[in-house]
């Protein structure tokens, strides 16, 4: 899209007047902006966003109790988790 048509978009946005009368106040035909405003939303929904997965840990649930380790535990913190997960079930 180019320079001219994005400030007109803008405008059009932030002016709060239906699309008929901004095109006929601006001298341009309703059927450009809105073929300019198709192409800025398409061209805002086409941009990817990186999602980074969290690091989950050890999560158990039992009866109301719930239990979690980080992502990080070591071997004697799953034996000691072992060991309450068995004395509280």
């Amino acid at each position: 899209m180019n320079d001219l048509w994005k400030e007109r978009v803008r405008q059009y946005r932030e002016s709060g007047i239906s699309a008929a009368r901004w095109c006929r106040e601006q001298g341009v035909s309703v059927s450009a902006l809105r073929y300019y405003l198709y192409k800025q939303k398409s061209k805002a929904a086409s941009k990817f966003i990186e999602l980074k997965p969290e690091r989950s840990g050890l999560q158990l649930h039992c009866k109301n109790i719930a239990f979690e380790l980080a992502p990080d535990f070591d071997e004697v913190t799953l034996t000691r988790f072992l060991a309450v997960l068995v004395k509280s079930c």
